[in-house]
Order: C-alpha cells, then structure tokens, then sequence
C-alpha cells in the first residue's frame, strides 16, 4: 500500500487477522479502507511495517464474565474433591 511520495506500508500476510488465512484476497478487497497499526520504520529501505490485526479486537473463545466473579470456598474444589479415592494412590 502506498502511503505517500513514494513511501510503502507493508502488512504481512500474518499481520492481517488473528486466525490464519491462506491468501490476503480472503479477508480483503482490493482498494478497501483499512485501519492499521505502525509496527516499525525502515528509513533506508522508505518502508513502513503494518498491523491490521492490532487494530481488531481479537475474539475470545470463553466467556471472560467469570474474571469478575467473587468465589466461595465451596466455588473452588479441592483435587480430593473431584478425584476421591483416585489419588490415594498417586506417587511422583
């Protein structure tokens, strides 16, 4: 992507989503508008590294409302608890 002047913006392909994608074309349009993070500058070389992922909010696959959740003992289980008599045995 060009910036300016002759000044070139690279986005990786790996700086692109957090889930991987195969060919930059899966998940982008050419000529579309993109927010991006500046990662680092190349003076010499008039470039500039991109991030489109570390503008994007990555996606959880758990539910984070326990983060904030009060536990009570009986909340928290002990090994004994949910092993029982399975680790009498146990040795290391």
């Amino acid at each position: 992507m060009e910036i300016g002047a002759g000044l070139q913006g690279l986005v990786h392909i790996s700086q692109i989503s957090h889930e991987h994608i195969g060919k930059p074309d899966e998940v982008l349009e050419k000529g579309q508008d993109v927010q991006v993070k500046i990662l680092s500058i190349d003076k010499d070389e008039e470039r500039i590294s991109l991030s489109i992922k570390d503008t994007i909010e990555q996606e959880t696959d758990y539910d984070e409302s326990y983060l904030n959740q009060t536990n009570s003992d009986d909340d928290n289980p002990t090994l004994g608890d949910v092993f029982g008599d399975k680790l009498k045995d146990f040795k290391l």
